[in-house]
């Protein structure tokens, strides 16, 4: 990025930032995630002629309609969504990819997407409610290739099925000797952040190997900053992350003197090289909160082409002065500043 007017850690730089004492595996994971950290800064930071070039790290495909944005209701196209798969990885080679699912985690849709993406060498993740995550739907999905599922509390209705989603995963994944990775991720809204901590609990007890507590995507429905945040803060579950992260969250997502969401950014979103979604009906974007990229179809340009022709939407994504409330869109923490806000919703 030198001949640009840009800099960025030099890769000399950071792999002696890594070799800190500690396990030398987490070291090289260290070492990988910073040098993905700077080349998507350095991406950001080009000048806009050049960020056509772009080219997202991660793939979304999306079986229901996400929980954000004002968008009707689309019915699951899966042959687009299908192609949406092998155009991403024709354009980009295997990459991760994330399938939400939300109560469907165990349909047919999803099923297949799984399947289709470990046989093209994808490392894939289901993102679900645990409902219907029974046994037999396990069972189906480890022998599918599914390699993470990432099961979410969203809502006080629906504990019990992420709970029980959890326990099933555990016992397919010890009878079928996998190396099937289980998250469990709470939602901090307010009917569950009085509870987050006694989830986190029994979530490492069901088998999750992981406990993430996480903003909800729309800073309206986020908890506050209460008696519940402090107590997390100061006496969080052994082995709870995303506390850090939370806090940094909830005073983002707090209304500023301007009477917009989030806090103000100086930076430019690293977001179009972190990820490309195709929603259930084939709408494509990187952040979801802004006008879409372009629509997917079986008979229309493909995702690299239609990624390549939005212009608009990185453009926006470029001026976009705020610092999302979710850690998966946000970025770096805010340094200050206050000026207008492009996005539709946030």
């Amino acid at each position: 990025t030198g001949s640009f007017g840009h800099s960025a850690p030099s890769v000399s730089r950071l792999a002696t930032l890594s070799l800190s004492p500690g396990p030398p595996m987490r070291s090289l994971d260290t070492a990988v995630l910073r040098l993905r950290e700077a080349s998507r800064r350095a991406t950001a930071a080009l000048p806009t002629a050049l960020q056509r070039w772009q080219r997202p790290a991660s793939l979304v495909l999306q079986t229901v309609p996400a929980p954000h944005g004002d968008a009707p209701p689309e019915a699951a196209n899966p042959a687009v969504l299908r192609r949406a798969l092998v155009d991403a990885i024709a354009w980009l080679g295997p990459l991760p990819v994330q399938i939400w699912a939300g109560p469907e985690g165990a349909s047919e849709v999803a099923l297949e997407l799984v399947r289709v993406a470990h046989r093209l060498g994808c490392p894939t993740e289901l993102r679900c409610d645990g409902q219907g995550i029974d046994r037999l739907a396990c069972i189906a999905l480890v022998d599918a290739g599914l390699a993470r599922a990432r099961i979410v509390f969203a809502d006080n209705d629906h504990v019990d099925d992420a709970l029980d989603a959890i326990r099933a995963l555990t016992g397919v994944r010890v009878d079928r000797r996998t190396r099937l990775s289980i998250v469990a991720e709470a939602s901090w809204t307010s009917d569950l952040a009085d509870h987050v901590a006694v989830l986190a609990q029994q979530a490492a007890q069901a088998g999750a190997d992981e406990v993430v507590v996480a903003p909800p995507w729309h800073a309206h429905a986020i908890a506050g900053a209460d008696a519940a945040l402090t107590t997390l803060q100061n006496d969080s579950p052994a082995g709870l992350l995303g506390v850090a992260a939370l806090v940094q969250s909830v005073s983002r997502a707090q209304a500023t003197n301007d009477g917009r969401p989030g806090l103000p950014r100086t930076d430019r979103c690293p977001v179009a090289s972190t990820r490309v979604a195709v929603s259930p009906g084939g709408t494509v974007c990187a952040c979801p909160f802004l006008s879409p990229a372009g629509a997917l179809s079986l008979d229309g340009p493909s995702l690299d082409a239609l990624w390549r022709a939005a212009g608009a939407h990185r453009e926006q994504i470029a001026r976009c002065d705020r610092s999302c409330p979710h850690p998966a869109l946000g970025g770096p923490k805010p340094t200050g500043g206050s000026t207008t806000n492009p996005r539709q919703s946030a």
